[in-house]
């Protein structure tokens, strides 16, 4: 099948001066995605732009794990 179904915490908007966890290009390991958390949001994140914030690690390693799995055939 082309199509997967899945169930993932829900990404949010951090209001300014909320902590966040986002998925990010890791430069220093062959450009891998990671994980990284900002803290004290100015509301002027790009990641908050996009719809990239997360309200644990936990949620946006569930996003992360699912888009690695939907590469995998």
């Amino acid at each position: 099948s082309d199509t997967i179904t899945v169930t993932l915490p829900k990404p949010f908007k951090a209001p300014k001066g909320e902590n966040f966890w986002f998925i990010t290009e890791d430069s220093y390991n062959d450009k891998q995605l990671k994980i990284d958390v900002i803290l004290d949001s100015n509301g002027d994140s790009i990641n908050y732009k996009d719809g990239n914030c997360f309200r644990s690690r936990e949620d946006a390693q569930a996003w992360l794990d699912a888009m690695k799995n939907a590469l995998d055939d």
